[in-house]
């Protein structure tokens, strides 16, 4: 077993590691990893506070004061979320002997794994900005999709709040880790700019699919209307 001894701001202590690879997290279950923090010193050592950088992730540590030479554990869960990819997850221990503080990083890293359906993901952009744009004139969005489960997806419709939408997609049936690229091409027709009063203008690509748990996906455009 690896063992780390820590010396900063003249705090001494001793960890168990700082990373805890948790592997495969399936739809639903929980993972908990342990550390634990020595005090290597001849002074009491206080748990000032904890704090991760997700909800899901919980953290118990068995005792808030540390005395010399004994140690204190932490107890990390891993609570799974519905989506698919590596995740990496910090846990901040702030430590003080009442003088001096130091902050160590713990980590828990794994592959969290979906529920069974199809997952649509942007590669290129979920945001673009398309300058000026002028009645009736197309302006064209280079796009990329991937689906990221383990179910086709399919594309059922494409549609925008104010605009016409017209693309080159020649296929609405995406495979399991497949990806596509296409082209949209956005215009306004005069009569709805009539309608708007703003001239900066913000707009949404509305994907309709076959993912019951994201049947709605959006792209976000903004532009300057010149009439």
């Amino acid at each position: 077993m690896f063992v780390y001894i820590l010396l900063v701001s003249f705090l001494k202590v001793e960890i168990s590691k700082q990373v805890c690879n948790i592997g495969v997290v399936k739809p639903d279950e929980v993972k908990i990893c342990h550390f634990w923090i020595k005090n290597k010193s001849n002074k009491k050592i206080f748990i000032k506070r904890l704090k991760t950088t997700c909800g899901c992730t919980v953290c118990k540590i068995t005792k808030d004061t540390i005395k010399p030479k004994e140690k204190t554990e932490l107890k990390v869960k891993y609570l799974w979320r519905d989506f698919e990819g590596n995740f990496s997850k910090k846990i901040f221990v702030e430590l003080s002997d009442g003088k001096s503080d130091t902050l160590i990083t713990f980590k828990i890293v794994g592959y969290n794994k979906s529920k069974p359906g199809a997952i649509m993901v942007f590669l290129s952009s979920n945001y673009f900005y398309l300058k000026e744009l002028h009645p009736d004139e197309d302006k064209t969005i280079f796009i990329g999709i991937k689906n990221t489960g383990n179910r086709p997806l399919v594309i059922e419709n494409i549609s925008a709040r104010y605009g016409l939408i017209r693309t080159d997609l020649t296929k609405n049936f995406i495979e399991p880790q497949e990806e596509i690229w296409f082209n949209i091409y956005y215009s306004i027709p005069g009569e709805v700019i009539d309608y708007i009063q703003k001239n900066i203008v913000e707009d949404e690509i509305i994907f309709k699919t076959n993912d019951k748990r994201g049947k709605y996906q959006k792209v976000k455009i903004r532009f300057k209307i010149v009439k």
